[in-house]
């Protein structure tokens, strides 16, 4: 590196920058994500205050708040629905619903790349969208002249621009609607206000929103983060500046054998050479304790993804399986046991695709399972 440094100098600032785009991405990320459980908290609190308020009538006056694709993402009672009317407020809501069903294994990464515009060597490690970019490009850095190493990085540069805004924007109109919310809740709180008067205060805190939502234009959102870049010294000169790139285009890089795979929630999962076992739950590798653990289980060792330990590493990790672990069946229920709680399996083909075991299987009574507690299903997500 020292001849490519000698006569390209910049490439470090080129490398710099790239990293400091792709940790915003994951930054924003991260609070869109977390956004979408805080509209249902917020959501749930404001329609339990208004029916307490003016009666259980107000309960059949919800209306369906869907996102584009026809998802149900909340309903809320009427006089408070048209906070969400426009197609800015769904957008920033389909962000935040997309991302946390991501978070959850319950879509793969396709459809948030496709929706906020991700270059398609983002990968995702699932929580808070974790991207494993910089091990692809310290790859092709160690290969490539410095004039392909500066075009690269210029393209890798590009390419998060238009994502870190369009993410940013999503967190702030979100914010802003979920301020409104917090608003209205207060009302109910401090005060006792009459239908009308209610109605009245609602409808100003709606304006309100839509006014500040409505300034959220592209244009503030680049001033704001050109801001934001200036205050913490980001190098920003070439953020413009495309290059002419000539071999190895970022495109060919998710092709490599470098660039890690996705792997989501009932994923089973190893680094190269070790013999640690980890079962992917929640977005976080669980590790498996040991080998009469992992018999209890699982069917043989087919269903074991190896990857790059430096992928691995980079996963969140969760409390280890507990040594008890174990399949449980309750009737037709199938569930999953591990650290005194259980899993509802959803289908025999979701028990299949995990490639845990038929045999050795614990019957439970009915009290017996109503008796443990439940940490919800076992997800298992399209891999």
């Amino acid at each position: 590196m020292a001849l490519v440094d000698l006569f390209y100098p910049d490439n470090k600032n080129r490398l710099d920058r790239l990293n400091n785009l792709v940790y915003q991405c994951n930054a924003y990320q991260g609070l869109v994500t977390d956004q979408k459980t805080e509209y249902d908290n917020l959501v749930k609190t404001a329609n339990e205050q208004i029916i307490k308020a003016f009666g259980d009538m107000k309960e059949s006056e919800k209306v369906k708040i869907e996102l584009p694709d026809g998802t149900l993402a909340i309903e809320i009672v009427g006089f408070i629905a048209s906070l969400f009317a426009g197609g800015v407020a769904i957008k920033g809501m389909n962000i935040a619903w997309k991302s946390w069903m991501l978070s959850q294994g319950r879509i793969g990464e396709a459809a948030l790349v496709k929706l906020i515009g991700y270059p398609t060597w983002f990968k995702f490690a699932r929580f808070g969208g974790m991207i494993a970019i910089t091990i692809a490009l310290d790859a092709i850095i160690t290969a490539i002249t410095g004039a392909v190493q500066r075009d690269e990085l210029r393209k890798g540069i590009h390419d998060c621009l238009a994502p870190r805004k369009n993410i940013f924007k999503a967190y702030k109109t979100n914010e802003i609607l979920l301020e409104a919310l917090k608003s209205i809740i207060a009302l109910f709180e401090f005060l006792n206000p009459t239908e009308e008067e209610a109605k009245m205060v609602i409808d100003k805190a709606v304006a309100k929103a839509q006014k500040k939502i409505e300034a959220i234009t592209d244009e503030y959102i680049e001033k704001f983060l050109a801001e934001k870049d200036t205050r913490e010294g980001a190098w920003t000169k070439e953020d413009h500046i495309l290059g002419s790139l000539t071999i190895n285009s970022l495109q060919d890089i998710e092709a490599m054998e470098v660039a890690p795979v996705d792997y989501l929630d009932g994923s089973l999962v190893a680094a190269e050479g070790e013999n640690a076992i980890y079962l992917i739950i929640g977005g976080k590798r669980c590790l498996i304790p040991n080998m009469n653990t992992y018999q209890a289980l699982f069917a043989g060792t087919d269903s074991i993804h190896r990857v790059l330990k430096v992928f691995l590493d980079s996963m969140p990790e969760g409390e280890p399986l507990s040594e008890s672990a174990c399949l449980m069946k309750c009737d037709e229920e199938i569930y999953f046991y591990s650290g005194a709680k259980k899993h509802l399996i959803r289908s025999i083909g979701d028990f299949n695709k995990v490639g845990f075991k038929h045999n050795d299987i614990l019957n439970v009574t009915r009290q017996q399972a109503d008796n443990i507690e439940s940490a919800g299903e076992f997800i298992v997500a399209d891999w």
